[in-house]
């Protein structure tokens, strides 16, 4: 009896921050996806920079205002988070809110100086029929 053949669904991938880890591993990680994953979006602070890679990966582009139309857009079905530690959270809860899946190379964790009364991002997602998974890829010390 031949095996059950698994349905596969192209994921549709924005990746925001457009810095060192973005354009050296991440993007043209996206090459090697061999059909179930696919670029789509590239969201950036830096116009040049996001006019240029948007060029060169084919792809739309958004300025960081711009961020949750990205989100809306429908075109997106997850996001690659390559911000800076300190912004993880923010746009890892818009994208939770917006029923888009995450998946962020550091822990996302309140900065040392945040009030400890501060919601975690389980009470700030206030859609309980939102479930998305968060991938978060931890390297050894010292990687």
């Amino acid at each position: 009896m031949p095996a059950k053949q698994r349905s596969h669904r192209l994921v549709r991938y924005a990746v925001v921050g457009q810095g060192y880890i973005s354009q050296s591993a991440v993007l043209p990680a996206f090459g090697h996806a061999r059909g179930n994953s696919r670029l789509v979006a590239l969201v950036s602070g830096d116009e040049a920079k996001r006019k240029a890679l948007g060029r060169k990966y084919d792809v739309a582009t958004y300025s960081y205002d711009e961020y949750d139309s990205c989100l809306k857009s429908g075109d997106v079905d997850a996001v690659y988070i390559t911000l800076p530690n300190s912004q993880h959270r923010d746009y890892t809860v818009r994208a939770a809110k917006a029923g888009v899946h995450i998946l962020c190379g550091r822990a996302v964790r309140l900065a040392p100086h945040a009030p400890r009364r501060q919601p975690t991002m389980r009470q700030e997602i206030t859609k309980p029929a939102v479930r998305m998974p968060v991938m978060v890829h931890a390297s050894p010390p010292g990687d």
